[in-house]
């Protein structure tokens, strides 16, 4: 299923938000921060200060990357790759071509005196 890494994203960023906005000193939002060289204040933004605010988005946004792309690598690494066989019959014989993302084109022709599997150009 396409987006199950943006889900993973978002229930972790909401996760930290919430965390960080209960306990401000969650690293390592505090410590940017304080990197960023900006003072500390105390003005309120939506009830939260902003200082503890800027913390707790800045921990969803790294956290939130961090685990995403644990997600992502953990899904490459478990996935199965799907193999499909297709089955064609020509005229009592019968071919098996293997689909999928490493397999090569094949274009069969068939005629009453040969048959034949040629490589597609």
């Amino acid at each position: 299923m396409k987006g199950e890494g943006a889900i993973v994203f978002l229930i972790v960023f909401i996760v930290l938000l919430a965390a960080t906005l209960a306990s401000a000193s969650l690293p390592p939002g505090r410590d940017l921060y304080g990197l960023l060289g900006v003072p500390e204040t105390n003005y309120p933004v939506l009830g939260v200060p902003t200082t503890v605010l800027v913390s707790a988005i800045s921990n969803g946004v790294i956290y939130g990357i961090i685990f995403w792309l644990i997600f992502t690598l953990f899904r490459r690494t478990t996935k199965k790759e799907k193999t499909i066989t297709n089955l064609i019959s020509l005229n009592e014989a019968t071919i098996f071509l293997p689909l999928g993302n490493n397999s090569l084109n094949y274009m069969i022709e068939c005629s009453d005196s040969e048959q034949g599997v040629y490589p597609k150009s």
